[in-house]
């Protein structure tokens, strides 16, 4: 039974995934309401109140048709400051968007990399662990429980950040290029670390089978 903390969340889930609806084709709805629930709950009540319906509607539209069609180990960004005229809603802040393979440290180094290059962090929203099976075209045809082992899945993280607004075109084409070196050195240390392991195991084992010519405590350590 849900508490009433949770109804008065769940509450605005629903209000805002109905208004969302809307603006999408009619064969995504049912997928875009899984993914958008997903997407809030992690969210205290607080922020939900925070920002007006049609705000969460067009971030959640924004980053539905972003993360919708993606390949296979593709990086996608995009920084923007959001318009009523394009997309719909409007913000503050300028707006970082990103649809990646869930790794571990994702988060944490494009903190990083933000406060190395001093720009305030506003908000954030981190769906890790989306497991999603794409069709032919990459697109998004199916949403599947987190807890269960899934074929042919692959498993994402749909990133959104705000950080202090940015007006020159210049400079946002140089935060995606950090971003997007930033998620390179983070692809690279994730899928190394196995074949680092096996290097060190194999390492272990030749000290093991053909011990150099030092004291035993040294080749131990």
């Amino acid at each position: 039974m849900m508490s009433t903390y949770e109804q008065q969340r769940q509450e605005i889930i629903d209000l805002v995934i109905k208004a969302s609806q809307q603006q999408l084709p009619q064969d995504q709805a049912d997928l875009f309401a899984r993914f958008a629930q997903r997407f809030l709950e992690v969210l205290a009540i607080s922020d939900l109140q925070e920002r007006s319906l049609e705000t969460f509607a067009g971030i959640l539209v924004t980053q539905w048709r972003f993360i919708y069609e993606r390949a296979p180990g593709e990086a996608k960004i995009k920084v923007f400051n959001p318009s009523a005229d394009i997309e719909n809603w409007r913000c503050p802040h300028t707006v970082i968007i990103i649809s990646h393979d869930d790794m571990t440290f994702l988060v944490d180094s494009i903190r990083m990399e933000l406060d190395r290059l001093n720009y305030q962090l506003h908000f954030i929203m981190h769906l890790g662990g989306l497991k999603l099976q794409r069709d032919a075209a990459n697109c998004i045809s199916a949403i599947l429980p987190t807890d269960k082992p899934a074929i042919a899945a692959s498993t994402e993280a749909p990133l959104y950040f705000e950080i202090d607004h940015i007006a020159e075109p210049e400079i946002i084409a140089e935060l995606v290029n950090n971003i997007k070196s930033i998620l390179s050195d983070v692809r690279a240390a994730v899928t190394d670390w196995p074949q680092m392991l096996a290097s060190m195991t194999a390492c272990i084992q030749e000290l093991e089978d053909k011990p150099p010519p030092l004291d035993q405590d040294d080749i131990k350590e």
